[in-house]
């Protein structure tokens, strides 16, 4: 499991990684979606009840262009 959700972090393509770690695109994606929702709940448990004034953001996520 942990290569499978370190190489989507990395960016690579759910179906590039079924292929790399030989399983199968379905559990891919379940993994995948399961570390999503666990991550969610961990961070509405802890990421409560916050007064901002300004919001900065460091990062922005974009899709590198096609060739």
């Amino acid at each position: 499991m942990g290569m499978v959700l370190l190489a989507n972090v990395k960016g690579s393509s759910l179906r590039g990684i079924s292929c790399t770690v030989n399983f199968s695109y379905n559990t891919v994606v379940s993994l995948v979606r399961a570390a999503s929702q666990k991550g969610q709940m961990i961070h509405n448990a802890h990421v409560q009840n916050l007064e901002t004034s300004q919001i900065s953001s460091d990062e922005f996520w974009s899709s590198p262009p096609k060739k």
